[in-house]
């Protein structure tokens, strides 16, 4: 954990894939905190939360947690943390609704899918990449559980933490024209 700034907080916790961490956020807001992203879920990660709970956070709640995207390794934590704290995800609703599909395997997003349509295109590399990756954040390691609800934030929204309110120009998500997402409806 590193103080970036006066209550923005930078932890970086240890993802078990190439890229082998993820930036995670803590925002100092009134008493208690905003978490930005919150992991894939692993057991090693809950161990190393519970150690935040009490040091990091200065045994401060987390008021709300925001997720990015729908990758697990932003979401894989949401449920159990809004839980614990008693509070709301929120996030974009197409990512809210990708996660859902996703841990479902319908809407065509079942990682299978993607495996085969890599190898009818002849790209086996990809093929073996997304198979090893679906593999190590299979459904229910990925997310053992989603939020049921969520709070939805739109395009331009500005959301309040502590006196300052998240900047409508802060972009959520990657919006290279290479790397399409959506972050609102259109």
């Amino acid at each position: 954990m590193r103080e970036v700034a006066p209550g923005i907080l930078w932890l970086r916790m240890p993802l078990p894939f190439a890229l082998d961490h993820i930036n995670l956020w803590l925002l100092a807001d009134g008493e208690g905190w905003t978490q930005i992203d919150c992991r894939l879920w692993r057991r090693a990660t809950r161990a190393l939360w519970h150690s935040h709970f009490s040091a990091t956070l200065a045994a401060r709640p987390i008021n709300r947690v925001i997720a990015t995207h729908y990758h697990p390794d932003h979401l894989g934590n949401a449920a159990w943390l809004c839980a614990r704290f008693g509070c709301t995800v929120a996030m974009p609703q197409a990512e809210y609704l990708t996660a859902h599909a996703i841990a479902g395997e319908h809407s065509g997003l079942a990682a299978r899918r993607h495996v085969g349509l890599f190898r009818a295109h002849g790209d086996e590399r990809r093929a073996r990449l997304r198979r090893s990756s679906s593999e190590a954040t299979s459904t229910g390691a990925a997310f053992p559980e989603l939020p049921f609800s969520f709070l939805r934030i739109r395009r331009n929204d500005e959301i309040p933490i502590g006196r300052q309110p998240l900047a409508r120009h802060t972009r959520l998500t990657d919006t290279r024209p290479s790397m399409p997402r959506s972050t609102a409806d259109r």
